[in-house]
């Protein structure tokens, strides 16, 4: 198909060059636009196979009915990682309720009052889930929580607590449903957070640049690691996982948003990469949104090669130039793993959407 459109643009472009002498303007503008809807539309079509490479969309096992089941969807990863862009994805849907309108930073869960912390890990977690509960609208399938970075302990107290739960949580016929979205971010993309530019810049000034980027490198290494354990500890015990590429989110939103879409048919009309949060009705004044445009427009200004990536074919152009052998190894490891588990478009058990 790709082959004979690519075949008839070429001929439009030869005959466009043939005919060029003795054809009118209009007509050659018509030859124009012809060609260029056409190379449009091939250029599409390579872009679906190539995201096909990496995510095959017709393995994804939907998480969710469309039957008003209750879903909730806790967003899983490291603090400065994407999470934000991640869930404005899901916040494109009219059927996600977030915690946005707790006017809280970020809408992060822990953030919301009531929610009580010691260091990283929720004290009253049983508690802290009746509020987001009372939060949400329970009008609307897909209930989101982002949380503020992967954390051991974190993510396996949630999902003991939500698996038996001792009381019943608001708004939910009997034990809530929820799945662990968790993305991973290809090592060298730490250059697009503005954050480890400041602690890099930090340690160069302090120190050098040889010290700055191995402190970077090894963190890196050491995230990507905590994200394939926890994701094993989760299916492990029998929870239902996805995993995201974030470099997907930012140069493949659309491909992103069709995969969301075929994981939560319940999501309806599905998300768009397109859209924009409205102040006051999809993020208010105390969540200090950071994110200004929509993903599609954010990843038409980020240019992937000035990040040292290869966003065709989803890897990084540059190698570690600061990490022993053995961590090498260790990074190679833990990206295979992610991108096997990416491929598969996540994990939900068969009983997963029965009552």
């Amino acid at each position: 198909m790709i082959q004979s459109q690519l075949l008839s643009a070429t001929c439009v472009a030869m005959l466009m060059t043939c005919q060029s002498q003795s054809m009118t303007l209009e007509q050659l503008e018509a030859l124009q636009t012809d060609l260029q809807s056409q190379l449009s539309n091939v250029s599409s079509q390579l872009q679906a196979l190539k995201f096909k490479q990496h995510v095959s969309l017709e393995s994804c096992v939907p998480a969710c009915k469309t039957d008003g089941q209750r879903i909730i969807v806790i967003i899983e990863a490291w603090a400065f990682h994407g999470s934000t862009a991640l869930e404005q994805l899901f916040m494109s849907s009219k059927n996600v309720s977030t915690l946005c309108s707790a006017n809280v930073w970020q809408c992060e869960g822990e953030q919301v009052p009531g929610v009580k912390l010691d260091g990283f890990r929720i004290v009253n977690l049983e508690q802290s889930i009746n509020i987001w509960a009372s939060i949400w609208d329970v009008r609307k399938p897909l209930n989101v929580i982002k949380t503020f970075g992967i954390r051991g302990e974190y993510v396996r107290d949630m999902y003991k607590l939500l698996k038996t739960p001792s009381k019943p949580v608001k708004g939910f016929a009997k034990n809530p449903k929820f799945i662990h979205v968790f993305m991973w971010r290809p090592w060298c993309l730490w250059k697009l957070s503005s954050n480890y530019q400041s602690y890099y810049e930090e340690h160069v000034k302090h120190h050098n640049r040889t010290y700055a980027l191995r402190r970077r490198e090894i963190y890196e290494v050491e995230v990507l690691e905590s994200i394939v354990r926890e994701i094993s500890w989760v299916k492990e015990n029998g929870g239902a996982t996805i995993l995201i590429n974030y470099a997907h989110v930012i140069w493949w939103p659309k491909r992103t948003a069709q995969r969301l879409s075929a994981a939560f048919p319940c999501a309806s009309e599905g998300f768009t990469p397109n859209f924009v949060p409205t102040l006051g009705e999809d993020v208010f004044p105390g969540n200090d949104w950071k994110a200004k445009n929509s993903l599609q427009e954010f990843g038409n200004q980020k240019h992937s090669q000035d990040y040292d990536f290869n966003a065709k074919e989803m890897k990084c152009s540059i190698k570690p130039s600061t990490l022993s052998h053995d961590e090498k190894t260790r990074l190679r490891v833990a990206i295979k793993f992610l991108v096997k588990e990416e491929k598969s478009c996540g994990h939900v058990p068969p009983d997963f959407l029965e009552y």
